[in-house]
């Protein structure tokens, strides 16, 4: 029994196009990530500096587990 090539064949030409056209969705990925990334290290950052600045960047060393123990105090409201 002979069975018939598949409808749709990929020529060479197709074929690098799509491979292109993958590498640069993945290379878009890969930037969008690390832009996100560097964004969060970038807020939190700015985030660490105004509670030291403020006095609200609080710590605690805990001898028994020889570790260190950081928090960010929330900002004091002026209603009071």
């Amino acid at each position: 029994m002979y069975l018939s090539r598949p409808a749709f064949r990929s020529r060479p030409d197709n074929r690098s196009q799509d491979d292109r056209g993958a590498f640069w969705l993945c290379w878009y990925l890969i930037d969008v990530a690390r832009s996100a990334h560097a964004a969060g290290r970038q807020e939190a950052a700015k985030e660490y500096r105004e509670a030291f600045v403020d006095g609200r960047l609080k710590k605690r060393k805990l001898p028994a587990r020889d570790d260190v123990k950081v928090w960010i105090e929330p900002k004091a409201s002026d209603a009071a």
